[in-house]
């Protein structure tokens, strides 16, 4: 009787697909930052601004999850669906007993959450694609909208880098959600 040979995590390295996707985010930091030294040879980079520009980015991720988030909240809202659980970061809003209650809960691994119920007589496949595509929906307006606003502001460069970031992360998330998920054991529909 042949035995069926299963994949087993590897339990020696349990950080190692932390460290590749650190690893890789490095590099391609560094190389976007050759870059951005090459295009802008006349922008003199002082520690202060790597700095400042590194915590935009991470701004502009925490900023770009949870208006995701608030895509599906407000489109789910517009289709009818009930709000179970809203968190933004360790800030949570749960419906508890009819009843809405805040909570600070450690979170583990994201930095936003939407949690709806559809409605009973549901509108069928359009309320809930329009739930479900409501977060995609917000990361495009929000990355057209603040790249369009780039061309109209004046100001520092490291204002208008910073503000690309949140459009370009915006629109990148936004694309990424489109790629549609890959469920090994059960459909999604």
């Amino acid at each position: 009787m042949p035995t069926e040979v299963t994949e087993q995590p590897n339990k020696k390295f349990p950080f190692l697909p932390t460290v590749i996707q650190f690893a890789l985010g490095g590099a391609v930091g560094v190389a976007g930052s050759m870059y951005l030294m090459d295009i802008l040879p006349s922008f003199d980079f002082a520690l202060s601004d790597w700095i400042y520009l590194t915590l935009a980015i991470i701004v502009s991720w925490f900023l770009n999850i949870n208006l995701h988030e608030f895509g599906h909240l407000l489109f789910g809202k517009l289709s009818g669906y009930r709000l179970i659980s809203y968190r933004v970061s360790v800030f949570s809003w749960d419906y508890e007993n009819g009843r809405m209650k805040f909570s600070i809960k450690k979170t583990k691994g994201y930095s936003g959450l939407c949690i709806m119920i559809p409605p009973v007589k549901s509108q069928g496949r359009t309320s809930d694609l329009l739930y479900f595509s409501g977060g995609i929906i917000m990361n495009v307006l929000t990355g057209a909208l603040t790249i369009t606003a780039t061309f109209f502001i004046t100001g520092p460069l490291i204002l208008l880098m910073s503000l690309y970031f949140l459009g370009g992360t915006a629109l990148l998330f936004g694309a990424i959600n489109l790629i549609p998920p890959i469920y090994k054991s059960a459909s999604f529909y």
